[in-house]
């Protein structure tokens, strides 16, 4: 049976830090659990986690708490998720031009630990 996944941002107060969780079903898996102090990382974490899973077939929605969604207008740069509809904030520059940005922003952005879960196919 294939579990709905569900990806999201959360922040520990305790420790101030942002934690992009993702979750099967009602169940979180911490292993795959991305922990940042930078919202900004997060957010864009949070986009490519979606668009990897997305790419490899899962059925995966972005949650919709009001927490992520606040950081997502806050921090999510205009045009950086034209390829996640429930990502996107609206913005001027053409698909093509906005889809470059979110690539080459995204791999700029993209924390050691992202990266190595890229390289080795795990997320």
């Amino acid at each position: 049976m294939v579990k709905e996944i569900t990806v999201g941002i959360t922040r520990k107060p305790e420790t101030d830090e942002y934690r992009v969780f993702w979750k099967e079903g009602n169940k979180y898996v911490e292993s795959k659990a991305y922990y940042t102090n930078e919202p900004l990382d997060a957010v864009l974490t949070l986009g490519s986690v979606f668009r990897r899973a997305k790419k490899n077939g899962a059925q995966i929605s972005v949650s919709d708490s009001k927490y992520t969604q606040k950081l997502v207008d806050k921090y999510g740069h205009e045009g950086i998720f034209t390829d996640i509809p429930e990502l996107e904030v609206p913005y001027d520059m053409s698909d093509r031009q906005a889809q470059e940005f979110s690539r080459e922003d995204t791999e700029a952005r993209m924390s050691p630990h992202m990266r190595m879960m890229r390289e080795y196919g795990v997320g």
